[in-house]
Protein backbone atom coordinates (compact mmCIF):
# COMPACT_ATOMS: atom_id res chain seq x y z
CA UNK A 1 0.00 0.00 0.00
CA UNK A 2 1.20 3.65 -0.55
CA UNK A 3 0.63 5.86 2.37
CA UNK A 4 1.08 9.40 3.07
CA UNK A 5 1.08 11.71 6.41
CA UNK A 6 -0.91 14.99 6.20
CA UNK A 7 1.30 17.24 8.39
CA UNK A 8 -0.85 16.71 12.09
CA UNK A 9 -3.06 20.10 13.87
CA UNK A 10 -3.71 20.66 16.85
CA UNK A 11 -7.45 19.56 16.93
CA UNK A 12 -6.35 16.00 14.99
CA UNK A 13 -4.51 15.37 17.82
CA UNK A 14 -7.83 15.37 19.79
CA UNK A 15 -8.82 11.96 18.15
CA UNK A 16 -6.50 8.64 19.22
CA UNK A 17 -5.08 8.94 15.88
CA UNK A 18 -2.42 11.88 15.52
CA UNK A 19 -1.21 10.38 12.79
CA UNK A 20 -3.94 9.84 10.12
CA UNK A 21 -2.99 8.45 7.05
CA UNK A 22 -4.19 7.92 3.70
CA UNK A 23 -4.27 4.41 2.39
CA UNK A 24 -4.59 3.33 -1.29
CA UNK A 25 -4.59 -0.52 -1.50
CA UNK A 26 -4.24 -1.30 -4.68
CA UNK A 27 -6.64 -4.52 -5.38
CA UNK A 28 -6.61 -4.73 -9.35
CA UNK A 29 -8.51 -2.59 -11.13
CA UNK A 30 -9.97 -0.78 -7.80
CA UNK A 31 -8.04 1.48 -5.67
CA UNK A 32 -10.10 1.77 -2.44
CA UNK A 33 -8.95 4.48 -0.18
CA UNK A 34 -9.83 5.17 2.78
CA UNK A 35 -10.34 8.85 4.05
CA UNK A 36 -7.88 10.65 5.74
CA UNK A 37 -9.03 11.01 9.08
CA UNK A 38 -10.47 8.34 11.99
CA UNK A 39 -13.39 8.51 13.22
CA UNK A 40 -13.27 11.03 16.25
CA UNK A 41 -15.54 10.62 19.45
CA UNK A 42 -16.21 12.69 22.78
CA UNK A 43 -16.13 9.24 24.23
CA UNK A 44 -12.64 8.78 23.02
CA UNK A 45 -10.79 9.02 26.83
CA UNK A 46 -7.16 8.36 25.37
CA UNK A 47 -7.52 11.58 22.91
CA UNK A 48 -9.55 13.83 25.27
CA UNK A 49 -8.39 16.72 26.71
CA UNK A 50 -10.08 19.44 28.90
CA UNK A 51 -10.44 21.84 26.77
CA UNK A 52 -12.95 19.83 24.46
CA UNK A 53 -15.60 20.81 27.11
CA UNK A 54 -15.13 24.39 25.13
CA UNK A 55 -16.92 22.84 21.77
CA UNK A 56 -18.70 19.88 23.34
CA UNK A 57 -20.89 22.18 25.79
CA UNK A 58 -22.07 24.93 23.80
CA UNK A 59 -22.53 23.13 20.70
CA UNK A 60 -24.59 20.31 22.71
CA UNK A 61 -26.40 22.87 24.60
CA UNK A 62 -27.37 24.42 21.23
CA UNK A 63 -28.55 21.42 20.13
CA UNK A 64 -30.98 21.01 22.82
CA UNK A 65 -32.34 24.53 22.30
CA UNK A 66 -33.11 23.94 18.52
CA UNK A 67 -35.20 21.00 19.13
CA UNK A 68 -37.53 22.53 21.70
CA UNK A 69 -37.42 25.51 20.01
CA UNK A 70 -38.12 24.52 16.77
CA UNK A 71 -40.68 21.98 17.80
CA UNK A 72 -42.66 24.85 19.72
CA UNK A 73 -42.64 27.00 16.70
CA UNK A 74 -43.41 24.24 14.30
CA UNK A 75 -46.63 22.85 16.28
CA UNK A 76 -47.20 26.78 17.37
CA UNK A 77 -46.89 28.88 14.93
CA UNK A 78 -47.21 32.66 14.83
CA UNK A 79 -50.06 32.90 16.81
CA UNK A 80 -48.09 31.77 19.97
CA UNK A 81 -45.25 33.72 19.12
CA UNK A 82 -47.16 36.53 18.75
CA UNK A 83 -49.31 36.00 21.83
CA UNK A 84 -45.92 35.08 23.70
CA UNK A 85 -43.81 38.42 23.04
CA UNK A 86 -44.64 41.42 24.85
CA UNK A 87 -44.53 44.61 23.24
CA UNK A 88 -43.31 48.18 24.54
CA UNK A 89 -46.40 49.27 25.74
CA UNK A 90 -46.16 45.48 28.16
CA UNK A 91 -49.35 44.18 26.14
CA UNK A 92 -49.42 40.83 24.82
CA UNK A 93 -50.80 40.95 20.89
CA UNK A 94 -53.51 38.73 19.35
CA UNK A 95 -54.37 37.71 16.09
CA UNK A 96 -57.66 39.60 16.30
CA UNK A 97 -55.55 42.76 17.30
CA UNK A 98 -54.16 42.57 13.54
CA UNK A 99 -55.60 43.69 10.44
CA UNK A 100 -55.92 41.27 7.19
CA UNK A 101 -53.46 43.16 5.54
CA UNK A 102 -50.81 42.77 8.73
CA UNK A 103 -52.36 38.72 9.34
CA UNK A 104 -51.17 38.22 5.64
CA UNK A 105 -47.68 40.16 6.19
CA UNK A 106 -46.79 38.42 9.46
CA UNK A 107 -47.82 34.80 8.04
CA UNK A 108 -45.17 35.44 4.90
CA UNK A 109 -42.40 36.54 7.75
CA UNK A 110 -42.91 33.42 9.76
CA UNK A 111 -42.87 31.54 6.44
CA UNK A 112 -39.36 32.81 5.53
CA UNK A 113 -37.92 32.39 9.47
CA UNK A 114 -39.21 29.07 9.46
CA UNK A 115 -37.52 27.92 6.38
CA UNK A 116 -34.35 29.35 7.47
CA UNK A 117 -34.93 27.98 11.08
CA UNK A 118 -35.56 24.63 9.46
CA UNK A 119 -32.04 25.44 7.46
CA UNK A 120 -30.31 26.17 10.96
CA UNK A 121 -32.19 22.76 12.13
CA UNK A 122 -30.60 20.77 9.15
CA UNK A 123 -27.51 21.95 8.84
CA UNK A 124 -26.17 22.54 12.91
CA UNK A 125 -26.52 18.55 13.66
CA UNK A 126 -24.68 18.11 11.00
CA UNK A 127 -21.67 20.14 11.50
CA UNK A 128 -21.59 19.32 15.12
CA UNK A 129 -21.89 15.44 14.15
CA UNK A 130 -19.20 16.05 11.59
CA UNK A 131 -17.02 18.02 13.96
CA UNK A 132 -17.54 16.40 16.64
CA UNK A 133 -17.52 12.41 15.46
CA UNK A 134 -16.19 12.26 11.84
CA UNK A 135 -13.44 14.93 11.88
CA UNK A 136 -12.23 16.89 14.06
CA UNK A 137 -10.07 19.77 12.24
CA UNK A 138 -13.49 21.01 11.48
CA UNK A 139 -13.96 21.79 15.09
CA UNK A 140 -12.02 25.25 15.15
CA UNK A 141 -14.16 26.25 11.65
CA UNK A 142 -17.40 25.71 13.38
CA UNK A 143 -16.64 27.39 16.47
CA UNK A 144 -15.28 30.72 14.49
CA UNK A 145 -18.65 30.42 13.02
CA UNK A 146 -20.45 30.49 16.34
CA UNK A 147 -18.71 32.75 17.45
CA UNK A 148 -19.45 35.37 14.77
CA UNK A 149 -22.92 33.73 14.86
CA UNK A 150 -23.35 34.99 18.84
CA UNK A 151 -21.75 38.81 17.66
CA UNK A 152 -24.22 38.96 15.35
CA UNK A 153 -26.78 38.31 18.21
CA UNK A 154 -25.44 40.30 20.09
CA UNK A 155 -25.21 43.06 17.48
CA UNK A 156 -28.95 42.22 16.78
CA UNK A 157 -30.04 42.89 20.61
CA UNK A 158 -28.52 45.99 20.83
CA UNK A 159 -29.70 47.65 17.71
CA UNK A 160 -33.09 47.68 19.78
CA UNK A 161 -34.46 50.95 21.16
CA UNK A 162 -35.65 48.79 24.29
CA UNK A 163 -33.66 46.34 25.92
CA UNK A 164 -34.65 45.83 29.35
CA UNK A 165 -37.01 42.67 28.91
CA UNK A 166 -35.45 40.76 31.87
CA UNK A 167 -36.25 37.34 29.43
CA UNK A 168 -33.80 39.06 26.65
CA UNK A 169 -31.59 40.31 29.64
CA UNK A 170 -30.59 36.67 30.52
CA UNK A 171 -30.38 35.24 27.17
CA UNK A 172 -27.82 38.04 26.77
CA UNK A 173 -25.48 37.32 29.82
CA UNK A 174 -26.08 33.35 28.39
CA UNK A 175 -24.13 34.94 25.47
CA UNK A 176 -21.60 36.83 27.32
CA UNK A 177 -20.85 34.06 29.93
CA UNK A 178 -21.19 30.94 28.62
CA UNK A 179 -21.44 30.94 24.53
CA UNK A 180 -18.77 33.60 23.59
CA UNK A 181 -16.05 32.14 26.64
CA UNK A 182 -16.84 28.50 24.98
CA UNK A 183 -16.43 29.08 21.39
CA UNK A 184 -14.55 31.72 21.26
CA UNK A 185 -12.17 30.21 23.77
CA UNK A 186 -11.78 27.05 21.57
CA UNK A 187 -10.80 29.43 18.75
CA UNK A 188 -8.42 31.23 20.63
CA UNK A 189 -6.69 27.62 22.07
CA UNK A 190 -6.72 26.45 18.45
CA UNK A 191 -5.39 29.31 16.85
CA UNK A 192 -2.63 29.13 20.30
CA UNK A 193 -1.35 25.59 19.23
CA UNK A 194 -0.88 26.01 15.55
Amino acid sequence: PIQSNPPSSPARNNCASTAATLTVHNTGSNNEFSPPYRHCSMFDLAGFKPVEILFWAPATVDLMLLVTTFTMFLLNGPEWYLETTVMPEKRRIKRGDLSAQAVIAVEEVWEVLMVAYAAYGVLLPLCVGWAGFVDATMRPPFCVAMTILMFCKLAFFYRRKDTSNTMDQSKIKSLFYFDLPCYGGYVLWSVAMR
